[in-house]
């Protein structure tokens, strides 16, 4: 399954912006209920990229041990993976 989502990343070094909004792609695996999170690479950005997260199961940040199951992903919803709040606003055909 294949989300796309985005979160706010601060900016402490620039007295331009406060924040920068940084997209990204979550894959879940069904067979084993791991997460990938990538992030699309951009020419000349200057910042890094690619790969946020390497494949693993990631728990849940509520305390119950249990990892991130398909229920808890859907559009519209935020989720909360390794303390960085992401808001999930698509996914592809597939996953719909």
């Amino acid at each position: 399954m294949r989300f796309y989502g985005y979160f706010k990343e601060h900016v402490v070094e620039s007295r331009l912006e406060n924040f920068r909004i940084k997209k990204i792609t979550i894959f879940y695996y069904l067979e084993d209920k791991s997460i990938m999170v990538t992030e699309p690479k951009q020419v000349n950005s200057g910042t890094p990229q690619g790969v946020f997260l390497k494949r693993q199961v990631v728990l849940k940040p509520d305390g119950s041990g249990q990892p991130f199951m398909p229920d808890d992903f859907g559009i519209g919803i935020d989720i909360g993976i390794f303390g960085r709040q992401t808001r999930i606003y698509d996914c592809d055909a597939y996953t719909r």
